[in-house]
């Protein structure tokens, strides 16, 4: 078996060589990311020219090329030309950020493990809170730990135990030393997020505003990502691709049952 890696920071982010590092010796490891940087492009992919491939040395850690592309252009390549076979897990990140709430809309971290998930293949997506030295340590040990346990999800699916077949996992770390964290949580996708804030800059020429993103939290239920890991703890959050609105859908449908029946 083999794991896919990538993340959104590009292929030299210390956030990604934590990871194979922390992850090496579980499977074969294979990593396809980004060129440089594409924090924010969410699930954006390349269609209008062809995607350009740069060997890099293994490291150590298997195989290593990136793409001028985004991360989801990373994973889709992986899985059709660069992995030998079907990998157990594609794994994306650490993110220098936290992916959380409305963030997971945004994030190219989290887009990669979606785009796995479109293909039928288990993944998961790690960050970790922003500083300017996070705790890597921690992030790694947490990412060993999950990622040994979701091998194991893997390997027991449709067996007697009745392990669910496919999982996409957002994963968020706290920002502390490993003996500070308190605990691993289960959590739902909250709704907190950055507001927009624009800062104006008037030229000769035209006038620009630069974005200022400022973090509000408008959660208050103790089972959502962003709340969980403000109070120390790591978020794990089960993503799925149906956006469906289950609960509303009833409700909405009854306005629109006019013009189905006249349809």
């Amino acid at each position: 078996m083999a794991i896919l890696l990538t993340n959104d920071d590009g292929i030299d982010a210390m956030g990604l060589t934590v990871l194979a590092r922390a992850l090496n010796g579980l499977d074969e490891l294979f990593t396809v990311a980004p060129d440089g940087n594409r924090s924010g492009v969410s699930h954006s992919i390349t269609f209008d020219r062809p995607l350009r491939i740069t060997p890099h040395p293994e490291n150590g850690t298997g195989k290593r090329v990136s793409v001028d592309g985004t991360p989801a252009d990373s994973v889709r390549f992986g899985l059709q030309h660069y992995v030998n076979e079907r990998p157990s897990l594609v794994v994306s990140g650490i993110n220098s950020g936290l992916n959380v709430g409305v963030n997971v809309f945004h994030s190219g971290t989290a887009a990669a493990a979606r785009e796995a998930a479109f293909h039928g293949i288990n993944s998961i997506a790690f960050s970790i809170d922003y500083s300017a030295v996070p705790h890597w340590d921690t992030a790694a040990r947490f990412a060993r730990q999950i990622t040994e346990i979701a091998l194991s999800m893997v390997q027991e699916a449709g067996g007697e135990n009745g392990i669910h077949a496919s999982f996409c996992l957002n994963v968020n770390i706290p920002d502390l030393a490993y003996a500070q964290v308190k605990g691993v949580r289960m959590t739902r996708h909250g709704k907190s997020g950055f507001v927009d804030i624009f800062s104006q800059n008037q030229t000769n020429e035209r006038d620009e505003f630069f974005p200022k993103g400022e973090w509000r939290m408008h959660d208050d239920e103790q089972d959502t990502d962003a709340l969980v890991v403000r109070n120390g703890a790591v978020s794990i959050t089960p993503l799925q691709i149906d956006l469906t609105d289950s609960v509303g859908f009833e409700k909405i449908s009854s306005f629109f049952s006019r013009l189905e029946d006249e349809t």
